[in-house]
């Protein structure tokens, strides 16, 4: 399997990162998570939502937020930052990795026998069995919800 990200990526885009990190806790995790530290995620300057007109003697929306440094920023993400797509796609692989080791048929059969009767739309089971094993195809993760749902005596 080949990597998206080649080494010399990688290495631009830790680079990058320790350019921005400011050295303050907090914002450095926004920053190394991809969060404008500007608007604290909201999208809006200084975290402001609504802001106190005078004129209109009423709450209206506040500015947007146009971004921390050289980076954009897009409803509270970071634009422009490279380190955010590398980090993401390396936590969706991991967690593909670690549910492929975990994966058993039966035991993902008795999970979903165990809360779909609590569902109250069980046809939600399949979105949550591609959150509990990502590796799954779509075939696969059929094959478990109907035998899950079957042992539950829904089918």
């Amino acid at each position: 399997m080949t990597d998206l990200y080649t080494k010399q990526e990688r290495t631009e885009a830790r680079k990058e990162l320790q350019d921005c990190l400011t050295g303050v806790r907090w914002e450095d995790e926004m920053i190394e998570d991809g969060i404008c530290p500007n608007c604290a995620g909201t999208g809006y300057q200084d975290a402001e939502e609504e802001i106190w007109c005078d004129e209109a003697e009423e709450y209206v929306e506040g500015n947007e937020c146009d971004g921390w440094g050289v980076y954009g920023c897009d409803e509270g993400e970071m634009t422009g930052a490279e380190w955010v797509d590398i980090l993401k796609y390396d936590q969706k692989q991991a967690d593909r990795k670690a549910s492929l080791e975990r994966y058993d048929f039966d035991t993902a059969v008795n999970e979903v026998a165990a809360y779909v009767k609590f569902m109250d739309d069980p046809r939600l089971a399949g979105q949550q069995v591609k959150i509990d094993y990502p590796h799954l195809g779509r075939f696969e993760r059929t094959k478990v919800i109907t035998e899950g749902m079957r042992k539950a005596g829904l089918l």
